[in-house]
């Protein structure tokens, strides 16, 4: 195996063995990636899942931290901000189009946050709970928010007492945890007839990544898994569902620019601006922070969503793949 420097983009390489793979949950055929830091990468040549070896999360400290990062732009500082951030974001835009949301609903999310799509979803009329690894967007779900239903909990201890539900999301979780099928069984078994299990996982396909622009972020430990809507849907089929769909996410104009504009050099100092520049590049942060590019990029990202039929055509992709799994009505 010849190795690949951890900063640059990992072509899959001819060459197979064997591995557990943690979708076909058996040894199969897998075909080596590259390396990452201590990290292999794999592909089962099945459901082409990527995934890592050893198969090792961050751990809830790791976690902490990017919450606390300011760069990150993870916390709004309002309810307006939170409510604002949601309805932008395709994945959010993409799951409320999707699923319908009235008064009564219980809806818990998995990987909440700093709950920021729990308010939305309880402005709606939603009965909404959350869980998290990080204590600390806990704590400001909380304290911020003033969301009750929401704990913190170890990966693969969710919790039973708050009984079943009609909704259960997890977006941008999978790529994080060691066991996706479990959490898919889990999901399955705290439904009630009917209800609708929305996941979404960054897209193993979208523009940065093909153009080699990777983040960090999108790295082990920090991403164990990487996924294509193959492996996306055979995941989901894991389960005896009635319905399976999955789809992608239109562009938005941040994504374009992180893919192409020129960015500051890594550093651990210096303004959020400069930090933030890293990921976006210099244009990209200051649309994101300023409010009179809002108006342009809001009607860029309307336009990159009339064209995304085109845009899939030619391969290009936005952030998120998104999968929804409905059960069946009957009782238990």
């Amino acid at each position: 195996m010849g190795r690949v420097a951890p900063d640059r983009e990992l072509q899959l390489r001819p060459g197979h063995g064997a591995g557990l793979c943690p979708v076909c949950s058996r040894e199969t055929e897998v075909v080596f990636g590259g390396i990452e830091g201590r990290y292999i990468m794999l592909r089962c040549a099945a459901c082409s899942v990527e995934f890592a070896s050893p198969l090792e999360p961050a751990g809830t400290v790791e976690y902490d931290k990017s919450y606390n990062r300011p760069a990150g732009g993870r916390r709004p500082r309002t309810v307006r901000e939170a409510l604002t951030r949601i309805r932008q974001a395709p994945r959010y835009k993409a799951f409320f189009n999707q699923v319908p949301i009235s008064p009564g609903v219980r809806l818990l999310d998995i990987g909440c946050g700093t709950g920021a799509f729990l308010v939305e979803a309880a402005r709606r009329g939603a009965d909404v709970y959350g869980v998290d690894l990080a204590a600390s967007a806990v704590s400001y779900a909380r304290t911020e928010f003033g969301l009750r239903n929401v704990a913190v909990v170890a990966e693969g201890q969710l919790p039973d007492e708050w009984g079943y539900f009609d909704v259960i999301t997890a977006f941008e979780v999978v790529e994080h945890i060691t066991s996706p099928r479990g959490l898919v069984a889990w999901g399955f078994e705290h439904l009630r007839p009917a209800g609708s299990f929305f996941i979404t996982v960054p897209d193993a396909e979208r523009l940065e990544v093909k153009v080699g622009r990777r983040p960090a972020g999108d790295r082990p430990p920090n991403h164990l898994t990487r996924w294509c809507p193959q492996a996306l849907e055979k995941l989901l089929w894991t389960q005896p569902w009635c319905e399976v769909r999955v789809s992608r996410t239109a562009l938005e104009l941040t994504e374009v620019l992180a893919a192409v504009a020129p960015r500051a050099p890594r550093t651990t100092k210096g303004t959020n601006m400069v930090r933030a520049s890293q990921h976006h590049g210099f244009v990209g942060s200051l649309i994101r922070r300023s409010q009179v590019p809002g108006m342009i990029r809001d009607a860029a990202n309307r336009l990159l969503w009339h064209a995304f039929p085109l845009c899939a055509r030619v391969g290009v992709y936005g952030h998120s793949l998104v999968g929804q799994a409905v059960r069946s009505r009957e009782t238990r």
